[in-house]
């Protein structure tokens, strides 16, 4: 999986994108750390993840949201290549259910 990598913009970096919704606001999303590594295909060194990689979204809900059950929509972008080819650019939509409670009342 590919980090950013602006001296190749062809390649898609994974990235995870939140939908918006009135109910929260989504802080800066924290990216994982990159290991800079040499690319056999296109032989040049780029920004990758291995592994497990993990994007922190800072994620507050509004106080004056409506109490109840809501899903965070979550999209996860990411292009795999192997040592002799690339996949097609995927999006995976992930939904966190969400159940907002009231606590304002002691």
């Amino acid at each position: 999986l590919y980090a950013e990598n602006p001296e190749a913009d062809f390649l898609q970096p994974s990235a995870v994108a939140v939908s918006v919704n009135e109910q929260w606001s989504i802080g800066e999303v924290e990216l994982p750390q990159a290991n800079r590594r040499m690319d056999e295909v296109l032989k040049q060194t780029l920004n990758t993840y291995t592994g497990q990689i993990e994007f922190k979204i800072p994620v507050t809900v509004k106080a004056d949201s409506a109490v109840g059950q809501t899903n965070l929509l979550i999209d996860v972008t990411t292009q795999a290549c192997d040592a002799s080819r690339c996949l097609p650019v995927k999006t995976t939509q992930l939904v966190l259910p969400i159940d907002i409670v009231d606590r304002s009342e002691p």
